[in-house]
């Protein structure tokens, strides 16, 4: 399946913008936490050669949950 998704954005030519700040967008506050990646914006080439300089920015827990 996720073999399937990669061949999708290749085919589409989509990339994913810049995580700046964080490598990890959720976790579960415990102790040892669990970090994961869920969140992902993409987009086309012909969008990033437009507005290169987007990246993304997570929020604090305390701001968002999600």
């Amino acid at each position: 399946l996720m073999g399937r998704f990669r061949r999708v954005l290749n085919d589409l030519a989509l990339k994913e913008i810049y995580l700046s700040g964080r490598r990890y967008t959720w976790s579960n506050e415990q102790s040892p936490p669990t970090l994961v990646h869920l969140d992902r914006v993409l987009c086309s080439t012909d969008w990033d050669e437009l507005h290169g300089e987007c990246h993304r920015r997570c929020l604090a827990s305390v701001v968002s949950d999600h």
